[in-house]
């Protein structure tokens, strides 16, 4: 239970997350409620919802570290959004000390016009390849360049991506919304600065090349390709649910119905939603972080003067071996990514580099690789990322797309023209007789 007290606040922070159960809490907020009653709330559904710390003091934290300084260091806090007291969602505020929760208060936001047009890719990243913020777009599906530029406002979005429920307003959509912007706020610069080091040779510290590494598992996690990927596997457990428990021997039909029903509770309702996906972009970008930093890092620089790199709707691709071992496939270590970092820099995530302590002070930035290539080497990582990536690429002109799928075509026909002559050498040697 938690208990009020007077203890300082640490630091300040916003934190979007999901709960699932029941929180008590004291509410200080006379408007709402009255003062000094303590409530009970039973959460029966998951709910999104976002909490945001008051700084009233200024408290250090008893190991010297400023409590969610990083967004990828968030604490983990309860909350819960009462939308019963007000025509508005209303948020719950948490003052704490350290992890230990100690006062809330409940207040009502300004109302505000919802923001429909909500970005999965970040419009920074866009414009980094834009000329006044218009790109040229390549139709990956048909193979077709369109014929006029498309501002980066309506690029990679989708109206409500964010929302509980896909392309219906809600405020976890702009819960959701207010999260990205301080995420892609605080990771401009830090991209920006990154990609001039590496063009112009300065030593990459250890820190740049995690936060490249937190930033490229953001956009994974946060594309649409990954939200279909989810929505797959979901469709895939629906189908086969029945198959579940036909291999379940040793189990009455009164427990393989216990069993499909805890599937279709937790699993099939959710089918519609969005949820899963959301909580994976907050709770999983540290995990996936971590592994993409464990591992070896090239910078590919373009020193062509005829072709720049290409950015997609998928700006971190997954790329697996052409060969594939085992029944589950590549692990994540077998895998390759890239990542589209501006026109003359793409990054490409490989192998493993297994750090040990002293190497963070010692061989700072020792495991990145630089990498100059010229004309054709940037039309392959071009052909890369088109062959990778979900529906659509852009680029600053429609240079990039046509080099690319002239060579595509180029590369088809010599490959029939191989099959023509195999077919015909089977002929003449009779192998069909």
């Amino acid at each position: 239970m938690m208990r009020e007290n007077q203890q300082d606040v640490v630091a300040s922070t916003s934190y979007t997350g999901q709960i699932l159960g029941t929180l008590r809490f004291f509410v200080r907020n006379p408007s709402i409620m009255s003062q000094g009653k303590r409530v009970s709330t039973e959460i029966k559904e998951p709910i999104m919802h976002r909490i945001r710390t008051e700084g009233i003091g200024a408290a250090q934290a008893a190991e010297g570290n400023e409590i969610g300084s990083r967004l990828w260091e968030t604490w983990t806090i309860l909350g819960v959004v009462l939308t019963d007291q007000s025509p508005y969602p209303t948020v719950l505020h948490l003052d704490f000390s350290l992890s230990q929760p100690t006062r809330w208060s409940v207040c009502t936001p300004k109302c505000m016009s919802m923001k429909a047009n909500q970005h999965w890719t970040p419009k920074f990243l866009l414009n980094r390849f834009a000329v006044k913020k218009m790109l040229v777009v390549h139709n990956i599906d048909t193979g077709k360049i369109l014929t006029r530029a498309r501002s980066t406002k309506s690029c990679c979005s989708q109206e409500y991506f964010h929302a509980q429920r896909k392309g219906i307003a809600d405020q976890t959509s702009q819960d959701f919304e207010e999260y990205m912007g301080i995420f892609e706020t605080k990771f401009a610069p830090i991209v920006k600065q990154f990609e001039q080091d590496v063009i112009d040779r300065k030593e990459i510290s250890e820190q740049q090349i995690r936060n490249i590494a937190f930033f490229a598992s953001h956009l994974m996690l946060r594309g649409v390709k990954f939200r279909d990927m989810i929505e797959g596997g979901k469709k895939q457990l629906k189908e086969g649910k029945s198959r579940i428990t036909a291999g379940m021997v040793d189990l009455d039909q009164k427990a393989k119905s216990a069993v499909l029903k805890k599937i279709e509770d937790e699993y099939l309702d959710s089918l519609e939603d969005n949820s899963t996906h959301l909580e994976m972009i907050v709770n999983s970008t540290l995990i996936f972080g971590n592994l993409l930093y464990s591992r070896k890092v090239t910078a590919y620089i373009s020193c062509s003067s005829d072709l720049s790199f290409i950015v997609t709707d998928t700006p971190v691709i997954d790329v697996s071996p052409q060969q594939r071992n085992g029944f589950r496939g590549p692990g994540l270590f077998e895998r390759e990514q890239y990542m589209s970092l501006s026109p003359r820099v793409i990054l490409h995530f490989h192998g493993q580099h297994f750090r040990k302590p002293e190497e963070f002070i010692n061989k700072k930035g020792k495991h990145l690789k630089r990498q100059s290539i010229s004309t054709e080497a940037v039309n392959t990582k071009n052909i890369l990322f088109m062959t990778h990536s979900y529906k659509e690429a852009f680029s600053s002109s429609s240079r990039e797309f046509e080099y690319a799928l002239n060579d595509m075509n180029d590369r088809l026909n010599k490959h029939r023209d191989q099959r023509r002559k195999e077919f015909e050498e089977a002929l003449r040697k009779g192998f069909f007789d």
